[in-house]
Order: C-alpha cells, then sequence, then structure tokens
C-alpha cells in the first residue's frame, strides 16, 4: 500500500471518526493537529493532498508518489469547517538540495505537492448531519475517501473498511466504480 497520512484536526471525535480502525495500519500515519500548530505536523516532505474543487486524481499520480522522497497520499481528516485552517496551514519541508537560490528551492518545492480530488461519482454511505451548517455537496467520510484514493491509485484497499460500520453500503453504492481497475489518466 502506498504510505498515507492523515492530518486529524484535533477536535476530531474519535468515537464517530470513520478512521479509528486503520489507527494501527502500518502504512498509515495519523497527525493530531491543534491550532498552535503551524512548524513540524503541518509540515511533510510531498505528495498528493486530497481536496475538494482540485484537478481529478488520476491513476498516474501513483507514479508520481513514488518518484519523489517521501511521497504520501495526504488525506485531512475533520469536520468541514476546520478543513480550511488544516489546508492553509500545510507546509512542505524544504527540499535537501545544494541550490540554495531561492527560486530553485520555490520550483521543486512546487513539483513535491499537488493538489487532488475524487471523482463526484463516488457516493457516501455515512449518515451525514449537521445542526451547525450545511455539508458540502459529494463530501465523503474520511474511510470512504481514503479507500476511493488508494483503488484509483492501484491500491486493493477494502480490507480497510473493515471496521467501518458502513461498510457494505459504502460498497453497494460504489460497485460500478470498485469494480473498475482503470482510471483516467492525467491530461
Amino acid at each position: 500500500m502506498l504510505p498515507v497520512l492523515i492530518l486529524q484536526h484535533y477536535r476530531e471525535n474519535l468515537k464517530k471518526c470513520s478512521l479509528t480502525p486503520v489507527r494501527s495500519v502500518e502504512e498509515i500515519e495519523f497527525r493530531k493537529i491543534y491550532p498552535h500548530d503551524v512548524g513540524d505536523s503541518l509540515t511533510v516532505e510531498g505528495g498528493v493532498v486530497l481536496a475538494m474543487h482540485s484537478p481529478p486524481l488520476s491513476s498516474d499520480d501513483a507514479a508520481f508518489l513514488k518518484d519523489i522522497p517521501g511521497g504520501q497520499l495526504i488525506l485531512i481528516d475533520g469536520n468541514w469547517a476546520k478543513i480550511p485552517f488544516l489546508l492553509n496551514n500545510l507546509k512542505l519541508r524544504p527540499p535537501e538540495c545544494s541550490n540554495s537560490h531561492p527560486e530553485a528551492q520555490s520550483a521543486s518545492i512546487a513539483d513535491r505537492l499537488i493538489f487532488r480530488s475524487l471523482p463526484d461519482s463516488i457516493l457516501t454511505a455515512y449518515p451525514r448531519r449537521s445542526k451547525l451548517r450545511d455539508d458540502p455537496e459529494g463530501g465523503l467520510a474520511s474511510i470512504e475517501a481514503l479507500v476511493a484514493a488508494l483503488h484509483i491509485l492501484g491500491d486493493d484497499a477494502l480490507g480497510l473498511l473493515e471496521g467501518y460500520h458502513w461498510r457494505e453500503e459504502f460498497i453497494d453504492l460504489n460497485r460500478d466504480f470498485l469494480s473498475s481497475s482503470s482510471f483516467p489518466k492525467a491530461s
């Protein structure tokens, strides 16, 4: 499985969190993010960040992850209102290069972190209910987003759904997507 980094908002309720059953998976690193964290805990080597309203994730992105040092699939976990804070404070660790010229460093940073979204056709089984605000259309439970992204990237990740309460419903709703093994290439 590709390496995964979960940046989890500190107020995420672990009793309700869909990712709780995968906390012991070796390839998945969890980092709890607090409001004062704008340093190391939000610093990444590089990778693909799942973010709505971004270009679509494609099977080509798997090669990108494997080609960059420390490349990870990065998933932001928290309620919708907290996501902008986490995304806006995400930082890249400076590249290890002998050229300290700022343009050379910024070019290599831009080449190490890309933002991608999942297809709108993937449906959630999670019964989302917010009494405070509307949930955006097309949102998925974090475990659903993780499994869908890994599937697009070529990993068989259905086993990650084992402890997910709405596993069968998610599989039934997305049977065509999950049975497909070919996805669009990046253009």
